[in-house]
């Protein structure tokens, strides 16, 4: 949780967090997040969970989505274009949104600037420890 929201995204385009500071995730969700970012090891693991409506507007989350990293590396994570193509496709048909973007970091710090250009209100991170998830603002 953020305690300063003012100062929420520092730096460059620097912007008041766009809410909500805090919110959770099912139990279901978030174990099939983990196990899969366990699968993953030695290398970042990455997907998407898709909810009824942005959760800055009080959406829930439905399901996690885990999607292929083409980096297969540690340090780096990207969402395979194809995967994203056909989750972006089934997603709109079914009426839903991009709920949030979920990476692990295995030795990695967060970029919470790379979760940006897919437009998500939130980032999600597994820890290196993976029995940990966080969430991030990647609007600003």
């Amino acid at each position: 949780m953020v305690s300063d929201a003012d100062s929420y995204y520092p730096g460059p385009g620097a912007g008041a967090h766009p809410g909500p500071a805090s919110t959770s995730l099912p139990a279901s969700i978030r174990d099939a997040i983990l196990e899969h970012a366990r699968r993953e090891v030695p290398n970042e693991a990455c997907g998407l969970i898709v909810g009824d409506r942005a959760a800055a507007d009080g959406g829930r989350a439905l399901r996690w989505e885990p999607l292929r990293n083409p980096l297969a590396s540690p340090y780096r994570y990207a969402i395979d274009p194809d995967d994203l193509l056909r989750l972006t496709v089934e997603t709109d048909d079914a009426d839903e949104v991009f709920w949030a973007i979920v990476h692990s970091h295995i030795t990695s710090p967060s970029r919470i600037r790379q979760a940006r250009t897919l437009g998500s209100p939130v980032l999600a991170s597994v820890s290196s420890a993976l029995s940990e998830t966080r969430t991030y603002s990647a609007s600003g």
